[in-house]
């Protein structure tokens, strides 16, 4: 199923095979079509998308190892990497609005003063590209996405987590887009690399989610399989 997600053993983050010895397991959500990617918003809460459909996973550490119910409709993410977390709150870019989540969820402070900027003029055929990063320096949300008359990222915003202004950019040219990209902090040494294997082939990386320094291994990482096989390639 596209919409099966599921988690390791939580003594044993290799051990994906669910038995009667150990905690692994699934489930498979309602709401979408296929799972499309995860933002870790604290230590043991997370967020999961699908095409259409927002969903908390918070971490029990009992039998059933993980309390995951539907947090919104119509909020899925837009592609795999459009999704970040700070300051233990989570924000993501949907088909057509972005959001955020703090215990709750709400728009993006002040975007309906770009919306149109974004949504009226984006290529959807190339919405996997689109990705959000963090700027732990100046307590940034950045968030990159191709225009309708671009293959390639040429547009991006800055949200001040402090102020809550929201602005709206446009990269001109490919060059400077390299330059403003290799001036992002760069993700910290912890991470979690979603690796996906394709019929036949080798694995390949398909993104990499920042990982929380101090995680305990007890807390299982996650796993979501449907056309393509993704596993957890990295330590925490």
């Amino acid at each position: 199923s596209k919409m099966l997600a599921q988690w390791a053993d939580a003594d044993d983050n290799t051990d994906w095979v669910p038995t009667d010895a150990n905690t692994a397991s699934g489930r498979t959500l309602e709401g979408g079509n296929e799972l499309i990617g995860h933002c870790k918003v604290s230590r043991d809460q997370n967020l999961l998308f699908s095409d259409t459909h927002a969903f908390v996973s918070q971490y029990t550490g009992d039998d059933f190892v993980y309390n995951i119910r539907r947090l919104s409709d119509n909020s899925g993410l837009i592609g795999p990497k459009a999704c970040c977390a700070f300051n233990n709150v989570a924000y993501w870019m949907s088909r057509d609005h972005i959001y955020m989540y703090d215990g709750a969820q709400r728009s993006l402070p002040n975007i309906e003063d770009i919306h149109s900027y974004i949504f009226d003029d984006i290529n959807f055929t190339q919405r996997n590209k689109c990705f959000m990063a963090v700027n732990e320096v100046n307590s940034e949300i950045w968030i990159f996405w191709p225009s309708s008359n671009s293959s390639e990222i040429d547009r991006y915003a800055i949200y001040a987590t402090l102020t809550g202004v929201l602005t709206a950019l446009e990269v001109s040219t490919a060059s400077a887009m390299k330059s403003l990209t290799n001036r992002r902090p760069k993700p910290p040494p912890s991470s979690v690399v979603l690796m996906t294997t394709f019929s036949g082939g080798s694995p390949v990386s398909l993104a990499t989610i920042s990982w929380a320094p101090g995680i305990p291994k007890a807390v299982p990482s996650w796993n979501w399989v449907g056309a393509q096989t993704v596993q957890r390639s990295a330590s925490r």
